[in-house]
C-alpha cells in the first residue's frame, strides 16, 4: 500500500510540460529558492510603498480602479488580480466602493517546476484582501449588468477556480488543486436588476476560503456558492437576502464553515450536498421563508454526500409554518437553539 501511495504522489509531479500547457502556465521560480516565492517586484506598480510589502494596490498605476464607485472598475481589477497572482503578491483593495459589471475571474494557473513537470499553481494563488482601515471595501455589481438576469443561468460576481492539471484540460476547473486562494475583508453587493447573480463562487481545497465578508444578495440569487474543504474553509461571512444564502451542493471533501450569519433568504439559507460531512460551527440563521431553512441533499452514487454537523448555532424561524431541516442524509446537532 505504501508503495502505491508513493507512486501516486510521485506521479502527480511527473506530468511533462508541453506547448499546450504554455499559455496557462507560470514560469519556473529559481530565486531565492527553486519553486518557492519570488522576491521580484514589478517595476510598473505605482504604489511603491505597498509593493515593497507584497501588495498590489488596485487604485494605483497601472490599474487605477475607481474607489468612488462612479466609473466601472471591472477591467482595472481584473488586470490587478492577474498582476498580483503572476508576481506572487496580494491584490489589495483600499477603502471604497468598486463598481463592476462582469465577473472578476480569480484563476489559478498551472506551474512549471524546476524539474520540468507541470503541477497546480499553489504558490501562485489569487489573494484578494481589503484594507482594515475605516469602512470595509465593497465590490458592487452594477444595476442590470449583462448576463446576470436569469436565475436559471447563474453568473458569478467573483469566481475563484484553478486550471485542471491531472483531471482535464487547462481550460477546465479542478477544485482539488485550487489552493491558498483567498478573499478577505471585502464586501460584495448585488444591485437591482441582477436576479441571476451569485456573489462569490469558491469551491476549493487547502488554504482557500472566504473570510470577513458581507454579501448583500437582496437583488440576486445566491450569496456564496461552493464549499472549501480538504483543509480549506469559509469563516466570518454574513449573507443578506437572496433566494439562497450558501449553496454547498458542490464542495471538496469535509467542507467547513464558521461564524456564518444568514438573514432573509426567500427559499433556503443553506443547500448542502457536500462531499462527506459539512462541519458548520457558530451559524446564525434568521428566516422568514416557509422552509426548509436548511436542505441536506443526498446523491445516489455516494452515501457519504450531504451529511451535516451543526454546532453552537441558532436558527430563528419567523414564518409560523417553517421547517428547520430537511435531510436525506445524517444530521448531527450539538448546542443548537431553534
Amino acid at each position: 500500500m505504501l508503495a502505491v501511495l508513493l507512486a501516486v504522489h510521485v506521479g502527480l509531479f511527473r506530468i511533462p510540460f508541453t506547448e499546450a500547457h504554455r499559455p496557462y502556465t507560470r514560469p519556473t521560480v529559481y530565486e531565492p529558492f527553486a519553486d518557492g516565492i519570488s522576491q521580484k517586484v514589478p517595476p510598473d506598480l505605482g504604489n511603491k510603498e505597498l509593493a515593497a510589502l507584497g501588495f498590489v494596490d488596485v487604485t494605483a498605476a497601472p490599474f487605477r480602479a475607481d474607489p468612488t464607485g462612479e466609473s466601472d472598475s471591472t477591467d482595472a481589477i481584473r488586470r490587478a488580480i492577474v498582476a498580483a497572482r503572476d508576481a506572487q503578491m496580494v491584490c489589495f483593495f483600499p477603502p471604497g466602493e468598486y463598481k463592476v459589471s462582469d465577473t472578476l475571474l480569480c484563476i489559478q494557473d498551472l506551474y512549471r517546476r524546476s524539474n520540468g513537470a507541470v503541477t497546480g499553481g499553489r504558490m501562485h494563488p489569487c489573494l484578494l484582501v481589503g484594507s482594515r482601515r475605516g469602512r470595509r471595501p465593497e465590490i458592487v455589481l452594477a444595476p442590470n449588468s449583462p448576463g446576470f438576469g436569469d436565475p436559471k443561468k447563474p453568473k458569478y460576481v467573483v469566481h475563484f477556480w484553478a486550471r485542471a492539471c491531472q483531471e482535464g484540460e487547462p481550460t477546465q476547473p479542478q477544485p482539488n488543486i485550487s489552493m491558498n486562494q483567498m478573499l478577505v475583508g471585502i464586501d460584495v453587493r448585488i444591485a437591482p436588476g441582477n436576479p441571476g447573480a451569485v456573489g462569490i463562487r469558491h469551491r476549493a481545497a487547502q488554504g482557500s476560503g472566504v473570510q470577513d465578508c458581507l454579501i448583500d444578495a437582496t437583488h440576486g440569487l445566491t450569496g456564496l456558492e461552493g464549499g472549501a474543504g480538504s483543509g480549506g474553509g469559509h469563516a466570518g461571512i454574513t449573507v443578506i437576502g437572496g433566494r439562497y444564502g450558501l449553496d454547498l451542493r458542490e464542495t471538496q471533501p469535509a467542507p467547513t464553515i464558521a461564524g456564518i450569519t444568514l438573514v432573509g433568504q426567500t427559499e433556503a439559507a443553506i443547500l448542502c450536498s457536500s462531499r462527506q460531512s459539512l462541519a458548520a460551527v457558530g451559524v446564525k440563521i434568521v428566516s422568514k421563508a416557509p422552509g426548509p431553512v436548511i436542505r441536506s441533499i443526498g446523491v445516489p452514487w455516494c452515501p457519504h454526500n450531504g451529511q451535516m454537523c451543526l454546532v453552537d448555532s441558532e436558527i430563528v424561524c419567523e414564518h409560523r409554518a417553517s421547517t428547520v431541516v430537511q435531510a436525506e442524509r445524517s444530521v448531527y446537532l450539538n448546542n443548537v437553539y431553534v
